[in-house]
């Protein structure tokens, strides 16, 4: 029997060189401040002052991102499929977007109940979260999921169910700047 934990799951599939290239060319971008989506409220922003910058990729960035998240998806399906299921239950993902954390930024306790993605012409709801790590020169920023830290390293695919009982965040930059990406197959 599965336990909760074994949905939770790490691939290092990102050459190094591929996300220092990465870094670089999305440096070359102005980067937006991260807003959190409420159908209450409309959009707004948790604690502005330790809010991270993002940047959705461009669709060259996405082409060459994408071989890299199906294996690992794949992979996750052939793990995570119960016998006598369908192994492909997944069939997209999400543009990707990265994360930019500078000293202060956190990103607060979470799970990924997002509708954003879906704006007409992608249908479905996200079940898979998926962040992939580009850098490992910071201090702090520790992914944090159901209260244990996730070890990451450069390249990492860090794949789990983005339903209410996988919460997660990153913690407070303490020195350096923490880059990565996310985004959610369906």
């Amino acid at each position: 029997m599965k336990t909760i934990e074994d949905y939770i799951y790490v691939a290092n599939h990102i050459p190094v060189k591929f996300c220092k290239e990465l870094i670089k060319e999305c440096n070359k971008k102005k980067w937006e401040k991260h807003q959190w989506n409420s159908y209450v409220t409309g959009t707004t922003f948790s604690e502005k002052d330790k809010e991270l910058d993002v940047l959705f990729s461009s669709q060259e960035q996405q082409n060459k991102i994408i071989p890299y998240l199906e294996k690992a998806l794949e992979e996750y399906q052939i793990k995570n499929s119960w016998p006598g299921t369908d192994t492909h239950w997944l069939s997209r993902c999400s543009p990707v977007r990265f994360n930019k954390y500078r000293v202060g930024n956190i990103m607060r306790l979470h799970y990924d109940n997002i509708h954003s993605i879906f704006d007409g012409k992608l249908r479905g709801i996200p079940m898979v979260s998926i962040v992939g790590l580009l850098n490992e020169n910071y201090t702090g920023a520790e992914f944090m999921l159901r209260d244990k830290e996730i070890k990451l390293k450069t390249g990492d695919i860090l794949l789990f169910p983005s339903g209410i009982v996988y919460p997660h965040k990153i913690k407070e930059v303490k020195k350096g700047i923490r880059y990565s990406f996310v985004s959610w197959a369906f």
